[in-house]
C-alpha cells in the first residue's frame, strides 16, 4: 500500500514501537495506498491495527498463505494487459468503484499431445493411451485427465475450447466437488461477491470412441496497473531469470495499441502558489497550479501531486503527498489543501510537481520540479509533566525547537486518549466496533495558551477546560499566528483525585460529592475475537474507590466515585477516600503476535497504582 509513517521531524521513519506508542503518527498519514480517498476513519482503523508493546519476537513477516510464484508448463503463457474486458471481469466490492484500476490478464494452457511431454503438465492421468485420431481411453476403460489451474493473480472467468468427440468435462475449484459442463464459458463459475480464486480444475472424460485432439484454456486474471511491467516510450529491455536446474527456452511478446485518438494534456506551466523557489508563511498550505491545456480540448479530470525533500523526486516526503487530486476533499480543482498542520518542517527545502489526466483517461507529463521553503515554528521539545505530591500539583514543561522561528507562546492540549490529536472543536472518532461506553463526537481538546514554557495542569481544583487529563501535547505559535504541528506527548501521573470534596453538609439533607480521577482510557486498538478483527477502546482503565474512614451515613459507589448519604448527627466528618486503578493483564497469542494480532488468550487483572484523599465534611444543623 506504500505506506509509511515519520516522526515529527517529517524526516525520520518511525520504528514499530514509536507507531504503537503514538497512534497520531499514523491518523496524520494518509493509509491505504493512492487509490484510496482521504478517510480519517480509515487512517484511525489502520493506527488499530499497531498494539503490541512488548519486545517483537519470531518472524515478524506476512501470513505465507498466498505468494507470487509461478510455474509455466510447456506451452502455457501469463498475459499482463493493462487494459480490462467489457463488462468488466473482477472479484470484491460491487459495482466496481474504479473500474480503471482493475487489469483484465490472462493465464493460458494449450498443451501438446503430439508427444508424451503433456502427461507432465496433467494434475491426473488415468487409462489414456495416444491414437492418430488424438487421446483416448484404454479399451473398455474410462479414461481421465485433470488439468489444473493455478495463477498468484485471481481468476474471475475463463473458457475452454476442445477438437474432439465424446469428451466429458467437468469443473472444480477443489478438485474434490465437480460440476458438469455443457459450454466451454466458465464465468458464472467465479461469482465477484465470493472472493478470490486462485486454482481451479478440469476434468476430461473419455470412453469407448470419444476422442480429444487439442484442448485450449483460458482463465481471465484480475490485475492492478501497480503491479504491471513498466514500459516507456523508446527501448525497453526485459530480463528473464531462473535459477532452477535445467535448460529453459521462454518466449516473451510485447504487443499495444497505440493510443492516437486522445492527445495527453500539456504538463501545469506554472505554480501559482508557493512560488517557485520563495518562502511561504507557516505549514497549512494549499498547493496551487495553473491548469494546463489540451490538444484536443478535453477535460482536465484528475491531477497527481508529489512533494519530495529530494530535487530528483526520487520518492515522495510520505504518502500525504502522492495524491490523486480526485480522492482529496480538492477534487476538481487545480489545487491540493494540506490535510493537517505540521506535516512539514520550517526552513527545509521541499520540492513538488504536478502531471494531468484528461477525461479520456490519459495522462500527460509531469510539470518542471518547483521549490519553497516554509517559515515558522517547530513542535516543541523535551515536553514533560513534573508532578510534586507533596503539594499535589503537576507542571507541563517544554522546550522551544531549535528548528524554525522562535515562537512567542504555546497552546496546550489535554486528552484521556493515548496518542490523542489535537483539536480546538469537538471532532468526529473511530470509537471502534465495541465503543466501550465511548461515543462520537470527542469533545475539544485545548487547556489553554500561554507565553511560558510550563503551565500548571493537574491540581485539585484547577479551573482549566482539559487540565486534570493523563495526556498532554504543547502546540507553537509564532509572532504571525503559524502554528507549528503538536508536539509529541507527555504522560501525566494517574491515578490522581482531582475533585475538590464539598465540605459542608446538614443534618436530614442529602449530602452528595463526585470523586474525580486521572486515569487513561488507551486508544483504538484491534483485537482478534472469535477469529475476526474487532476493534474498540480495549485498555480502558477503570478505578476502584473505596472509603479508608468515614462516618456511618456516608457511601460510595466503588465504580463511579460517587459519595453519597444523609447526615444524622452535627459536626466535623473526618473521611478518607482511596481510588486504585485497574486494567486488564492478557495473555497473548505469540504466534498470531508475529503478525501483529492481538488474540487474547486469558484476560486477569492487575492494579496500577492508588491514591487517596483526605477531607473532613461541616455537618452543620
Amino acid at each position: 500500500m506504500h505506506t509509511f509513517y515519520l516522526l515529527r521531524d517529517n524526516h525520520t521513519v518511525a520504528s514499530e514501537q514509536d507507531l504503537v506508542r503514538d497512534h497520531d503518527l499514523i491518523k496524520r498519514t494518509h493509509t491505504q495506498g493512492i487509490l484510496t480517498p482521504d478517510n480519517r476513519a480509515g487512517d484511525e482503523w489502520e493506527a488499530s491495527l499497531f498494539v503490541y508493546e512488548g519486545e517483537p519476537k519470531g518472524d515478524r513477516g506476512r501470513e505465507r498463505g498466498h505468494t507470487m510464484n509461478m510455474t509455466l508448463r510447456p506451452n502455457e503463457a501469463i498475459v499482463w494487459r493493462w487494459g480490462h474486458l467489457t463488462p468488466i471481469k473482477y472479484h470484491g466490492r460491487s459495482p466496481v468503484k474504479y473500474p480503471h484500476t482493475v487489469c483484465n490478464g490472462l493465464w493460458e494452457y494449450r498443451p501438446d499431445f503430439s508427444s508424451d511431454v503433456w502427461r507432465r503438465g496433467a494434475e491426473t492421468v488415468e487409462n489414456i493411451r495416444v491414437t492418430a485420431e488424438g487421446l483416448a481411453a484404454e479399451p473398455g476403460k474410462i479414461g481421465i485427465i485433470v488439468w489444473k489451474m493455478q495463477s498468484p493473480y485471481p481468476f474471475v472467468g475463463g473458457r475452454y475450447e476442445l477438437v474432439g468427440q465424446g469428451v466429458k468435462v467437468a469443473f472444480s475449484k477443489d478438485g474434490k466437488k465437480w460440476r458438469t459442463m455443457t459450454t466451454g464459458n466458465l464465468d458464472y463459475q467465479f461469482p465477484p461477491e465470493w472472493g478470490g480464486f486462485y486454482k481451479f480444475f478440469l476434468r476430461c472424460q473419455l470412453e469407448g470412441d470419444a476422442r480429444l485432439k487439442a484442448l485450449t484454456i483460458v482463465g481471465d486474471l484480475q490485475m492492478t496497473p501497480l503491479a504491471m511491467p513498466g514500459m516507456v516510450v523508446g527501448r525497453n529491455r526485459f530480463v528473464y531469470t531462473d535459477e532452477s536446474p535445467g535448460g529453459r527456452r521462454v518466449r516473451i511478446t510485447h504487443e499495444w495499441v497505440e493510443r492516437s485518438a486522445s492527445r495527453p494534456p500539456a504538463a501545469p506551466p506554472a505554480p501559482i502558489f508557493p512560488p517557485d523557489g520563495g518562502e511561504v508563511e507557516g505549514t497549512a498550505i494549499t498547493f496551487r497550479w495553473k491548469p494546463p491545456t489540451d490538444p484536443d480540448g478535453d477535460k482536465i479530470a484528475d491531477y497527481h501531486f508529489e512533494l519530495s525533500e529530494r530535487p530528483d523526486m526520487k520518492w515522495p516526503l510520505s504518502p500525504n503527498f502522492a495524491k490523486l487530486i480526485s480522492r482529496t476533499a480538492d477534487r476538481g480543482k487545480a489545487q491540493y489543501t494540506l490535510p493537517y498542520v505540521g506535516l512539514l518542517t520550517p526552513d527545509r527545502r521541499y520540492y513538488w510537481r504536478v502531471r494531468a489526466k484528461d477525461e479520456k483517461g490519459v495522462w500527460g507529463p509531469w510539470s518542471q520540479v518547483w521549490s519553497f521553503v516554509p517559515r515558522g515554528p517547530a513542535p516543541p521539545v523535551d515536553v514533560t509533566v513534573q508532578f510534586d505530591p507533596r503539594k499535589g500539583i503537576g507542571i507541563l514543561r517544554w522546550k522551544p525547537n531549535p528548528v524554525g522561528r522562535r515562537p512567542v507562546k504555546y497552546r496546550v492540549y489535554g486528552s484521556d486518549e493515548k496518542g490523542f490529536s489535537v483539536s480546538d472543536r469537538p471532532y468526529e472518532v473511530n470509537v471502534g466496533d465495541r465503543p466501550h461506553g465511548l461515543s462520537s463526537p470527542f469533545p475539544a481538546n485545548f487547556v489553554a495558551e500561554t507565553s511560558k514554557t510550563q503551565l500548571a495542569v493537574i491540581g485539585v481544583g484547577l479551573d482549566l477546560p482539559n487540565a486534570n487529563r493523563a495526556f498532554y501535547r504543547v502546540v507553537a505559535v509564532d509572532q504571525r499566528g503559524n502554528r507549528s504541528g503538536p508536539s509529541d506527548y507527555a504522560t501525566a501521573p494517574r491515578p490522581f483525585i482531582y475533585s475538590k470534596p464539598v465540605a459542608a453538609a446538614k443534618v436530614g439533607d442529602k449530602y452528595r460529592y463526585q470523586v474525580r480521577v486521572i486515569r487513561s482510557i488507551g486508544d483504538l486498538r484491534c483485537r482478534e475475537v472469535g477469529g475476526k478483527l474487532v476493534t474498540g477502546y480495549w485498555d480502558i482503565e477503570r478505578p476502584r474507590f473505596t472509603l479508608q474512614r468515614a462516618p456511618d451515613w456516608l457511601k460510595i459507589d466503588e465504580t463511579t466515585g460517587m459519595i453519597s448519604g444523609i447526615p444524622d448527627t452535627a459536626g466535623k466528618a473526618e473521611v478518607v477516600v482511596s481510588v486504585t486503578l485497574e486494567r486488564e493483564l492478557r495473555k497473548l497469542d505469540e504466534t498470531a503476535l508475529s503478525w501483529g494480532r492481538e488474540k487474547v488468550l486469558a484476560v486477569t487483572t492487575e492494579a496500577i497504582g492508588t491514591d487517596t484523599q483526605r477531607f473532613v465534611v461541616e455537618v452543620g444543623q
